[in-house]
């Protein structure tokens, strides 16, 4: 299974995705999150199965073709 990563280095700053990890439970997820991702002394990290995320809005790709209004 599919498992996004976020993370925040200090309270109050945004939390934000750095990767994925994939792994068949989530306690194992969360154990390779934390030694993949071991480069900054997070202050909070998040793993999160893909699946299981409700976007409000699916983001646009970064070189997705937008139509000019005349």
């Amino acid at each position: 299974m599919e498992y996004d990563v976020f993370a925040r280095i200090d309270r109050g700053e945004r939390l934000m995705c750095i990767g994925s990890v994939t792994a068949p439970t989530d306690n194992l997820a969360r154990f390779y999150a934390k030694h993949v991702y071991d480069e900054e002394n997070w202050v909070e990290l998040c793993v999160v199965a893909r699946q299981h995320i409700c976007w409000e809005r699916l983001p646009k790709g970064l070189y997705e073709k937008e139509e000019v209004g005349v």
